[in-house]
């Protein structure tokens, strides 16, 4: 049975390490410095690389489901509004 783990690590710090690594710092100097795992560095910006190509091609953000239950509701209720 997989359940899916809280991310140990903010957003913001994986985008400082990715934006480290996109810089030139060595990814295993880097990851040894951050506590994480090359492999980890390495999954953060094929994701990042993943989400971003999905944007430029007009696809919808990667939300939740929550997120996106609240903006069919917030839709729902703009459009009774109108009519």
């Amino acid at each position: 049975m997989s359940t899916k783990e809280p991310s140990r690590f903010s957003r913001e710090f994986k985008l400082e390490a990715l934006r480290r690594m996109e810089a030139g710092e060595n990814v295993s100097v880097l990851a040894r410095e951050l506590g994480v795992s090359r492999k980890s560095i390495y999954q953060w910006r094929n994701r990042y690389r993943l989400v971003s190509f999905g944007r430029q091609q007009g696809f919808a953000p990667p939300w939740s489901y929550d997120q996106r239950r609240d903006l069919s509701s917030r839709r729902e209720a703009g459009s009774r509004e109108i009519a």
